[in-house]
This record gives C-alpha cells, sequence and structure tokens, in this order.
C-alpha cells in the first residue's frame, strides 16, 4: 500500500512539472498583455526614428485646390502648396500616388516638427483630350485623424479657337422690337486672326438676323479664364422685328483661316418670340414651344382640342387673322372662331379637330421634321406667320 501511494506522488510532481514546462513554451513568444503605456514610437526608417507621447496633426494652408485657369494643350504649369504641422509630434508625409501620370509632386522636406512647414510642389502637363479636367495627388501621413492628403488641380484645357459662351439664348423676344446678343471667340492658334462667313443655319428666318463680328483685346472681352488667349473675336447678333412667334432655334456657323485643319464652328442658339400676338391653351398645349399635343387618337372616337389666338395693344382690332394651312390636311379640321372682345384683348378660338374616320397619321414630334403643322398668317406688319407645331399619332 505504501509502496503504491509514493508512486502516485511522484506521478503527480511530475505531471506538474511537465505542465509548466508546456505552458512557458507556448507562451514565450507572445507579448505581455498588461503592461504599462509605453510612449508612441513613429518608424520613419532607420535616420527618422522618433520616439514621442504627442500627437502629429497636418494642416494645408490655403486649402487643397488649386484652379490653374484655361492652358493650352502640352503646356506644363505648377503651384505650390504649403502643409504645416500643426500637432505635438513630428508629422511624416510621403507621396502614394496620382491620378494621371501628368500630375507630378515633390516635397521639400518629409519630416516636420511641430509648428514647422514644407512646401509640395504640383506639376501639371495639359495632355489629356477633354476640355475640363481634375487630377490629383495623394501623400499618406502618420496624423491619425487625417492619414491622407489629396492634393487637386483643375482647369480648362484650351482647343485651338473656344466659343464662350457655348450656347446663345435669347430668353423671350419681342417680335416687334430688334434685340441683340453676343459671344465670343477665343483663339489659342498662333498666327490665326480672322473668322469668317457667318451664317444663321435656318433658312426660313435668316432674312431676320443681321451678323457681325471684330476683334476686340482679350483683356477686354468678359472671359477672365481666357487671359491667356491670343486673339478674341465679338460676334454680334442682332434679331430684327419680324421673326415668326413660337420657339427660336437655328445655329450660327462660321470658318477660320485655318481652312480644313480646324473646320466649320458653330454655336446654338435659342429663345422665344413674344408679341401682343399669342398662343394660349391648356394643358395640352405648350405655349413656350407652341406644340399642341394631341397624342395618340383612336380613329373610332376622334378627338378635338381648343387653343385662342390673343391680340393686346391699341392695334389689335385692325388684325386679321387668316388659317393658311394645316398638315396633316387629310386627317385635321382646323376652323377659327368669332373673336371674343373684351377691354384689354381679344381672343380668336382655333379649334383642331380629329375627325371620327380619319386616316392614319404619324406625327410623333420626336425630331424637328416630324411635327404637324398649323400655319396662320396676319396683315400685322411685323407678325406675318404663327406656326402651331401639331404632335399626332392616329391609329386603331
Amino acid at each position: 500500500m505504501q509502496r503504491i501511494l509514493i508512486t502516485a506522488l511522484i506521478a503527480v510532481a511530475i505531471g506538474i512539472v511537465l505542465g509548466r514546462t508546456q505552458t512557458s513554451m507556448q507562451t514565450a513568444s507572445l507579448p505581455e498583455k498588461f503592461e504599462g503605456a509605453r510612449p508612441t514610437k513613429i518608424d520613419f526608417g532607420p535616420e527618422d526614428n522618433v520616439t514621442t507621447a504627442g500627437t502629429p496633426k497636418a494642416e494645408i494652408v490655403g486649402g487643397a485646390e488649386y484652379k490653374f485657369g484655361t492652358m493650352m494643350h502640352g503646356e506644363t504649369q505648377s503651384h505650390v502648396f504649403t502643409v504645416r504641422n500643426v500637432g505635438d509630434a513630428p508629422l511624416k508625409l510621403e507621396k502614394s500616388g496620382s491620378t494621371c501620370k501628368c500630375t507630378t509632386g515633390t516635397m521639400d522636406k518629409n519630416l516636420l516638427a511641430p509648428g514647422e512647414e514644407t512646401t509640395v510642389t504640383l506639376t501639371w502637363t495639359a495632355q489629356t483630350a477633354m476640355p475640363i479636367y481634375g487630377q490629383s495627388a495623394t501623400f499618406t501621413t502618420n496624423d491619425p485623424e487625417n492619414t491622407q492628403l489629396k492634393f487637386n488641380v483643375t482647369g480648362m484645357i484650351a482647343d485651338s479657337f473656344v466659343i464662350e459662351p457655348s450656347e446663345l439664348g435669347f430668353g423671350d423676344i419681342a417680335a416687334t422690337q430688334a434685340t441683340e446678343s453676343s459671344f465670343y471667340v477665343y483663339t489659342y492658334l498662333a498666327g490665326s486672326k480672322v473668322i469668317k462667313n457667318l451664317r444663321w443655319t435656318n433658312a426660313s428666318t435668316e432674312h431676320n438676323v443681321e451678323l457681325t463680328s471684330e476683334v476686340v483685346p482679350v483683356q477686354e472681352a468678359p472671359d477672365a479664364h481666357h487671359s491667356k488667349a491670343l486673339m478674341a473675336h465679338k460676334v454680334n447678333v442682332k434679331i430684327l422685328p419680324g421673326m415668326p412667334l413660337g420657339p427660336l432655334s437655328s445655329r450660327i456657323q462660321f470658318e477660320t483661316d485655318r481652312g480644313d485643319e480646324v473646320g466649320t464652328l458653330e454655336i446654338a442658339v435659342t429663345g422665344r418670340v413674344t408679341s401682343d400676338i399669342s398662343l394660349i391653351g391648356g394643358g395640352s398645349f405648350d405655349a413656350k414651344m407652341s406644340i399642341l399635343n394631341l397624342g395618340n387618337v383612336d380613329p373610332k372616337a376622334g378627338a378635338s382640342i381648343g387653343i385662342f389666338l390673343s391680340l393686346q395693344g391699341e392695334e389689335r382690332n385692325k388684325i386679321v387673322p387668316t388659317l393658311e394651312s394645316w398638315e396633316p390636311a387629310e386627317s385635321l379640321k382646323v376652323t377659327l372662331g368669332e373673336p371674343r372682345v373684351s377691354a384689354s384683348r381679344t381672343l380668336i378660338p382655333i379649334q383642331v379637330e380629329v375627325p371620327k374616320g380619319a386616316p392614319p397619321a404619324s406625327y410623333p414630334g420626336s425630331s424637328k421634321d416630324t411635327f404637324g403643322k398649323i400655319l396662320i398668317t396676319t396683315n400685322h406688319e411685323t407678325i406675318k406667320e404663327i406656326p402651331i407645331y401639331v404632335r399626332l399619332v392616329i391609329e386603331e
């Protein structure tokens, strides 16, 4: 019995020794979890190791974006950003990339003591095909609240000739008065001094427009971002009285002295011609565009919509409207009703009807050539024509 007890005690002792040995082997490579707080060690490389208990903080003086303005294709410009360490520990900067190989960045120094500044120079070469660009370069930092600094450069790359504005909008134009506006053509091509052959592309209204151009000093032109242009032309556009009522839509085209090298340039022109003579209607009539929307019509049911021709002014009683034509003539019936006279104006009903049994028609208005059209003429001195554009599809 005594021998058995001694043997058991020896086994227990051996087990305790083996257990302590195994535990020591398992935990030998683990860090101590409950040590006291240690100062932060920032690893900047073999020459920049710094031990500190503070926190670095990066600030970009004056902002992180710079507008280069307008540049010629292939031109190179640079801008210097300033970075300040407003924290209480050394700040480390390191470039991590850019959105385009055309953007390069260099630093004056990459380790800043508290309160110290450095400069970051971004150089941009305008090589993109896009007229408006925005590129950036990114730097990583050891600022725990701002681990990346992103510097941005933006601007425009000029074509050989740039038109400003890109579209000429007149807004509402009085049909009985002359209206003028202008646009500018900026030349960035050395040796090119001429724009020529100005023309209004809408043949039906070209007799109501006068186009002229003149050279003006670049510094006197209104678009400051084109201050580097070599020349500026001001194109004057005069809309004469008598332009037909309704939407104004055309283009102005012109050439330069570089021929096919540049080709034909153009600008869109929009507006709306109004006067004492106007058209008014309900939800199916767009007065701004002078479009009457009959929509899809079942020929078995037919359809009918009424709008009004409004006459105002002292001479309104002398105006005589005449229903000149309408299209599709075989599918529509259009009539002018008896005038309704008030103290301030005269309303003349215009009834537009799709009779029952009307033949099929397709005028969906998906483009300017796919509308039907009602034309009213008058004896007015300047308002000779009043067009109404019709959107209509007749099918069973």
